[in-house]
């Protein structure tokens, strides 16, 4: 979503802190579908070609608004994002025993925790709005498992988050400005 939301900003935000963290993510994100397309290539996984719905309503809402008005939505809608991704990130490069994989999620992981602190820089988040934090898990998930015929279990959870990566660069080049 840092993609195209980022670019988006450039010209709908009403500060210039928005703008340039915008910047800031949509350059990121730009690196980041560069190698998330190597990793998939590697792996021999298939990309989305375009945002979710979801991120597609975001940038349908973010369109219809200018401003003071954007930059809260924006920063509320981009910093909730970016925590789901951050748990889900983490959680694959804690669990895998694939190198790729471990690399890839570790650089997803600065990413993304380096945008959530640019968002919360911003000074616009309301931490009350954020989803609470799961409850810590009473015994330790088990490593990569693998199952007949099929990936090891973080391999699907590194292609899910991939695919999310890859599907907010993507509305980048589908996304047109209204």
């Amino acid at each position: 979503m840092g993609g195209p939301a980022g670019q988006q900003a450039q010209e709908r935000a009403g500060d210039q802190r928005i703008k340039d963290i915008g910047h800031h993510l949509m350059t990121d994100h730009l690196k980041l579908d560069v190698e998330v397309r190597r990793v998939a290539a590697k792996l021999g996984v298939a990309l989305p070609d375009k945002p979710s719905p979801e991120q597609q309503g975001w940038l349908d809402e973010f369109s219809a608004l200018r401003g003071d008005a954007y930059d809260r939505v924006w920063v509320a809608r981009l910093r909730a994002a970016h925590g789901k991704v951050f748990g889900v990130v983490a959680g694959v490069r804690a669990g895998t025993r694939n190198q790729v994989i471990r690399e890839f999620a570790q650089q997803a992981v600065t990413v993304v925790m380096k945008h959530m602190t640019l968002l919360e820089s911003s000074g616009l988040v309301d931490y009350g709005s954020l989803p609470t934090a799961p409850a810590p898990a009473a015994a330790p998930v088990p490593a990569a498992r693998n199952r007949v015929g099929g990936p090891p279990q973080p391999l699907i959870w590194l292609v899910l988050v991939a695919a999310l990566a890859v599907g907010t660069v993507t509305a980048a080049r589908v996304w047109r400005p209204r």
